[in-house]
């Protein structure tokens, strides 16, 4: 019995499908893809993200761009964490009094809000230049390598671009590859 259910629903789904592909014939050019979704009685149409179609239409570059973007996603990690634990100390050091006086300045006049921001600023910008640093000597290593795979595919740089710009998955690599207008 759950037998023929199971089938009923199958066909059932298979028939809306195709009610469905024989409606919009007309309006889906060649290769467009969308997302038909109903939420809150609306019947919604949007573009799915771009990386999609490189990630079923290129599978190898794809996952080359996200083992490079992981790399660039991981740059200077460790030590951005450095960063941070250290201007922490500083924080607590001056708060706690480890100190009587830095750099001949009593500790005292240095416990204020106003100290403990900018510190805070200080790493905070610290770390941003940190991070860009190891992220451009990261692509600096892998870009003949990615430029190599890019030139093997049936793509260029710049369609490539087009596809992976909306992909959160290869967010770091498309930033990069926007800014690298240097020939391979």
């Amino acid at each position: 019995m759950t037998e023929t259910v199971e089938a009923k629903s199958q066909t059932l789904e298979e028939k809306r499908i195709s009610d469905l592909t024989l409606r919009l014939e007309d309006f889906v050019h060649e290769g467009e893809e969308f997302l038909v979704r109903r939420a809150d009685g609306e019947l919604e149409i949007d573009r799915p993200l771009s990386g999609s179609r490189l990630k079923k239409s290129h599978e190898e570059l794809y996952g080359h761009l996200l083992a490079i973007n992981q790399r660039l996603e991981e740059a200077g990690g460790f030590l951005t964490w450095v960063v941070r634990l250290a201007i922490l100390a500083v924080i607590v050091s001056i708060e706690l009094r480890w100190f009587t006086d830095i750099a001949g300045v009593r500790v005292e006049s240095l416990q204020s809000w106003w100290l403990y921001l900018l510190l805070a600023l200080g790493g905070y910008a610290i770390n941003s230049l940190i991070r860009d640093w190891f992220i451009h000597r990261a692509y600096a290593l892998g870009r003949n390598e990615l430029l190599t795979t890019v030139d093997e595919s049936d793509l260029g740089r710049y369609r490539i671009l087009t596809q992976i710009e909306d992909d959160p998955a290869l967010s770091e690599v498309s930033r990069m590859l926007k800014k690298d207008q240097s020939p391979v």
